[in-house]
C-alpha cells in the first residue's frame, strides 16, 4: 500500500512550536510520505475571531521556515466560509483517488468529533490519528473515547489512531494571554522567536516593536 499523505488542519491563530513538532511525529509514526498543513478559514466550532487569514499564513510559514519538506495547503482559506474538513477531504481525494489519506487531531477535537459537520462521511474518506493532550496520556484518553462511544453509531471509530506523542497543553486561548504579557511569557508558553517576530512586526494580539 502507498505510504499516506496525512492532513493537519487549524485556525493557527496563533501558531506554537507543537503545531510544527507534533505532526512531523505522527507522519514518522505512521509511515506518512507528505504533511499537509491547512489552515481554516473559519472553524465552525469557534466563536472567537481569527486573526486575518494573511497574517496566520505568515506566522505559519515562519514556524515551518526551518522544514523544508512543510506544505501549508490554502484551499480551506480560499473557499472562504466554514471551514468543513470533509469538503476538504473531497477535493484532495478527488485530486488523487489513490493516496491513503490520514488526519490528524488534537484529542480536545477527538472527544468532540461526533460534533464535527458530517463526520462519519469524513471517516469513509480518511482514517484519523490523534494526539493525546492534558489531561489525558493515550490510555486515559482511549478510556474516556470509549466511554462516549456507549450508544453511539461508528463505536470505536478512533481504535488504532491514538499515537503515544508528547502531551501539550497549550491552547490558543493561553498563548493570547502569554502574548499579552510579554515575549517572555510567550516564548515559555511555546511560541517560537520566528512567528513571535511577525506577531511584532504586524502588530498581531496587541504586540509590536514600538
Amino acid at each position: 500500500m502507498a505510504a499516506p499523505l496525512l492532513l493537519y488542519g487549524g485556525t493557527f491563530d496563533p501558531p506554537h512550536a507543537a503545531h510544527g513538532r507534533l505532526p512531523q511525529l505522527a507522519a514518522k509514526a505512521i509511515g506518512a510520505s507528505r504533511v499537509v498543513w491547512i489552515p481554516a478559514a473559519q472553524n465552525p466550532l469557534r466563536t472567537e475571531r481569527s486573526a486575518p487569514p494573511s497574517d496566520r499564513i505568515a506566522m505559519l510559514r515562519a514556524l515551518l521556515a526551518g522544514n523544508a519538506d512543510a506544505e501549508i495547503d490554502q484551499r480551506e482559506l480560499q473557499r472562504g466560509g466554514p471551514s468543513y474538513f470533509v469538503d476538504t477531504l473531497r477535493s484532495f481525494r478527488a485530486e488523487d483517488a489513490k493516496t491513503p489519506l490520514r488526519f490528524l487531531i488534537g484529542a480536545d477535537q477527538a472527544l468532540q468529533f461526533r460534533r464535527w459537520h458530517d463526520w462519519e462521511s469524513i471517516l469513509d474518506l480518511a482514517d484519523p490519528v490523534i494526539a493525546p493532550r492534558p489531561p489525558h496520556d493515550r490510555l486515559a484518553l482511549e478510556v474516556v473515547l470509549e466511554q462516549l462511544d456507549e450508544g453511539q453509531s461508528r463505536p470505536g471509530w478512533w481504535r488504532g489512531s491514538v499515537l503515544d506523542l508528547p502531551l501539550d497543553d497549550a491552547s490558543a486561548t493561553k498563548l493570547r494571554e502569554a502574548l499579552s504579557d510579554s515575549d517572555e511569557a510567550a516564548l515559555e508558553a511555546g511560541i517560537p522567536e520566528s512567528v513571535l517576530s511577525v506577531i511584532r512586526d504586524r502588530g498581531l494580539y496587541g504586540r509590536s516593536n514600538a
